[in-house]
């Protein structure tokens, strides 16, 4: 007795059958196309918005305080069309990874505009030429080294440069 073996599941492909499918379909439409993948080698950048003229945006993590910080520097968030976000209402935020406790850390789009953006930079810029003035003088620019080390209250250096014509500070 010959039993045979019935496989079962979808029946191969054949090579035939690809070049006899119609290219329109009955009601004289194209035929669905296969959307191209993208590649998923890391490639790809996950946190990129399109620019707005006039303004300068950044992806900001909902994490502790920081949206918050980022507000009462002027930053608001950037607003889309309900179905262009990846989640409902119409704030743009993508997922940035997990807090501590495992939650998902959400990253919002938020913008503020280039000339308060621009007063922030200098106003980082002359905090900085403070501190490379204050250590080419061989002070700590904080003040607690130099405290903790001597156990005084006055400022003195506390960087040496003996053996130095000066400190190189280069930017």
């Amino acid at each position: 007795m010959s039993e045979e073996i019935t496989r079962r599941g979808r029946p191969p492909r054949q090579i035939d059958d690809v070049a006899e499918q119609p290219q329109e379909t009955v009601a004289g439409t194209p035929a669905p196309q296969r959307k191209r993948r993208s590649a998923v080698t890391g490639g790809g950048l996950k946190l990129h918005a399109a620019e707005r003229p006039g303004y300068k945006r950044r992806f900001v993590n909902d994490d502790k305080n920081r949206i918050a910080e980022l507000k009462e520097l002027g930053y608001t968030f950037a607003e889309a069309p309900a179905e262009a976000t990846h989640g409902p209402g119409t704030r743009i935020n993508r997922l940035a990874g997990t807090t501590d406790d495992g939650a998902p850390l959400k990253a919002y789009l938020m913008e503020t505009p280039i000339e308060l953006y621009e007063q922030g930079r200098q106003e980082i810029d002359e905090e900085l030429k403070i501190q490379d003035q204050q250590i080419s003088r061989g002070l700590d620019p904080s003040g607690e080294l130099e405290k903790h080390a001597r156990g005084s209250n006055e400022a003195q250096p506390f960087y040496s440069t003996a053996g130095q014509s000066a400190i190189k500070v280069e930017r």
